[in-house]
């Protein structure tokens, strides 16, 4: 079974990352690391799956530059990028592997989302879902 690096550039600690965490360390796909690259203070979280980076903010000064670090650190063939306020079902990441497995050298990137708009207070977003930001990618 191939590994996935899940990279999750973040600015500190904010309310949904320990969820985030919580999501990750439920994944159905068992070989998974997360790397947690943080511009803001010093985060810390002991647990074998889980790496962080506590980096200054100058030296990734967007986070194309987290994401990029974050990649360089995993080394993973395959990868996954999340982010710090969004919520992943347990099957996220199986799905994508399974789907970018039978398909080398493309990207995977959800059809669907949940998306919390107000009222009613979970919509159900798809027609290209442009608001997805989550893939998983093949680096070869």
């Amino acid at each position: 079974m191939e590994k996935v690096g899940v990279v999750l550039p973040c600015v500190g600690i904010n309310r949904d990352l320990p969820l985030v965490v919580e999501c990750f360390l439920r994944q159905t796909w068992e070989h998974r690391e997360l790397h947690i690259v943080n511009v803001m203070g010093e985060i810390h979280f002991e647990h074998p799956l889980v790496r962080i980076y506590n980096v200054e903010p100058s030296r990734l000064p967007t986070t194309r530059h987290q994401l990029s670090y974050g990649v360089e650190k995993a080394g993973c063939r395959y990868f996954a990028k999340w982010d710090a306020d969004d919520f992943y079902a347990p099957w996220f990441l199986e799905e994508a592997m399974t789907h970018l497995l039978a398909q080398p050298g493309k990207h995977v990137k959800p059809a669907n989302s949940w998306m919390v708009t107000g009222h009613p207070a979970h919509t159900l977003v798809s027609a290209g879902n442009v608001f997805e930001a989550a893939w998983t990618l093949d680096r070869d």
